[in-house]
């Protein structure tokens, strides 16, 4: 290998300004331009590398967004789901081994339902036969002997008032010095409307739960009796003034009572946020509509010491009121533990980024374990109602479950909705399973959820009331009306009696004095 030219140190190449190799170009301008290139591709290098750095976090803040979005989007669906569900799901085979569940209606062989005969008859027509098959149009029938009796109920609609002049004979009064007369059975002094038209009205209103338009329809169109809607509201307004001293009686009733559901809906007089508070049990009813939804409201209808078991929701208003044992709405509970469940039965099987991480594992285990002690608890208590047993026995049993129920929320969660519940079921632990010693509460508030349903109703047609005074007519004549209906009485005689009679002839007609 030859040795390099050693190039002198005050060597100059010839061609340093052009240089024939380099296309004339001068080698300064050449090795200027080679140091830009380097120092350019370092910077390039040093920006890759920012840049880099820069997509791996946000590809680590995209990772729990999109896990994020996958779980949202799950419950998206599970809510849709929820609330557009099908009536009744899709038929699936049997399985082998299996026996198929028992079909609708009554067993075979049982004898079917048939309309009672009537126990009188109005009127007969004899029908002649026909001239002409009604099937085949056949017009040579023959006439037989024999007859077919059909039987049919209907109703009879006069629209026609029933007229009634009350001549009354007077007589003078010294002490009031002038005229004065008495009323007849059945006569409304001072009215123009008698009293069966009356408390048909208040009962269309609060029995049926027709608008005051509809019930001056009904009154025209099927009885001829003209009035306008204001009329009928006159109609409430008589009929509370009258019931005050029977609502008053059914408060003091609610505060005696053994056990007490309560539960409160909103509500709007005049366009204002009110609320509809409710008390009672399978015996009786009381409505109230207060401005406030505080302690003090519900301390104003149970009392402030109730000596009784009171069966509410989760609201903490009714965590201050005082009462003898309390149940707290194990539906509630329910429907939050199966809510948990719910987004995971729904997430995309296939995405690994939206697989149940072990918080929601744990959530899943929790749900399970509480919805399956609820269960078993709700099954005991509707044993115990056909069959009662000895108070220590019922004890033992509520300081079981009581035990079972803090062993499963013994540990904390990760998931936030299953730690809200958890605690939830840990504050209130001694509340849940009161059922187990006062059997006749259940475990449930349904009884009171359901006794608000027809004036949440009738609230999507009235929007409410338009002053204090229907808020106070709602109250009063809801409540009389449900108790009498409870207690088997004909509502709408009672409010006949209401408007004829005493209060306290009217009050046996709502309900027993010893409810």
């Amino acid at each position: 290998m030859p040795k390099p030219l050693e190039i002198p140190q005050d060597y100059q190449c010839p061609y340093r300004q052009a240089c024939p190799h380099l296309q004339g170009m001068a080698t300064e301008a050449i090795w200027h331009r080679h140091e830009l290139d380097i120092r350019q591709a370092q910077e390039d290098r040093e920006r890759i590398d920012q840049l880099v750095e820069w997509l791996n976090e946000r590809d680590q803040q995209v990772r729990p967004l999109e896990r994020e979005n996958q779980q949202l989007r799950a419950q998206l669906k599970a809510l849709q789901q929820k609330q557009f569900k099908a009536n009744k799901a899709a038929p699936t085979p049997p399985e082998a081994g299996v026996t198929p569940k028992k079909k609708r209606g009554a067993p075979a062989g049982h004898p079917p339902w048939q309309r009672p005969a009537p126990d009188h008859l109005d009127q007969k027509i004899v029908v002649p036969p026909p001239a002409r098959c009604p099937h085949c149009q056949c017009a040579g029938l023959h006439p037989v002997k024999e007859t077919m009796e059909h039987w049919q109920e209907d109703i009879v609609i006069q629209p026609a008032t029933h007229v009634i002049c009350f001549t009354h004979q007077q007589a003078w009064c010294p002490g009031c010095e002038r005229n004065v007369i008495q009323g007849a059975p059945g006569e409304l002094l001072g009215s123009a409307i008698g009293p069966v038209a009356k408390a048909t009205a208040v009962y269309l209103r609060y029995g049926i739960g027709l608008t005051y338009r509809k019930v001056e329809k009904v009154f025209t169109q099927l009885f001829n009796l003209r009035f306008v809607a204001a009329t009928a509201l006159n109609f409430d307004r008589a009929a509370t003034r009258k019931a005050g001293e029977l609502y008053e009686d059914l408060r003091q009733k609610i505060q005696a009572s053994d056990y007490l559901h309560m539960d409160e809906t909103g509500w709007r007089v005049d366009g204002v946020n009110h609320h509809l508070w409710y008390a009672g049990h399978e015996r009786l009813a009381f409505f109230h509509i207060d401005r406030h939804r505080s302690t003090a409201v519900a301390e104003g209808i149970v009392g402030a010491k109730f000596e009784g078991v009171l069966n509410t929701d989760g609201y903490c208003v009714y965590d201050a009121l005082w009462a003898s044992d309390k149940q707290t709405c194990l539906s509630h509970l329910l429907r939050a533990a199966k809510e948990l469940e719910q987004p995971l039965q729904v997430l995309p099987p296939t995405d690994s980024s939206a697989q149940p991480t072990d918080a929601q594992r744990r959530a899943k285990s929790f749900s399970d374990r509480v919805r399956k002690l609820i269960g078993e608890a709700c099954e005991l208590g509707r044993s115990l109602r056909e069959k009662p047993v000895p108070a220590a026995q019922s004890r033992r049993w509520e300081n079981n479950y009581q035990r079972r129920l803090q062993k499963i929320c013994a540990r904390a969660l990760a998931h936030p909705q299953a730690e809200k519940l958890r605690l939830r079921l840990r504050e209130n632990r001694a509340k849940l399973f009161t059922f187990i010693r006062h059997p006749q509460v259940g475990p449930t508030n349904n009884q009171a959820e359901q006794s608000l349903r027809p004036s949440v109703i009738l609230r999507k047609l009235t929007f409410g009331n338009r002053s204090p005074a229907g808020a106070r007519h709602h109250s009063v004549l809801s409540s009389l009306l449900i108790t009498a209906q409870r207690q088997g009485r004909d509502a709408r005689t009672a409010l006949l009696a209401l408007f004829t009679q005493p209060a306290s002839a009217a009050k046996n007609a709502f309900y027993h004095d010893s409810s």
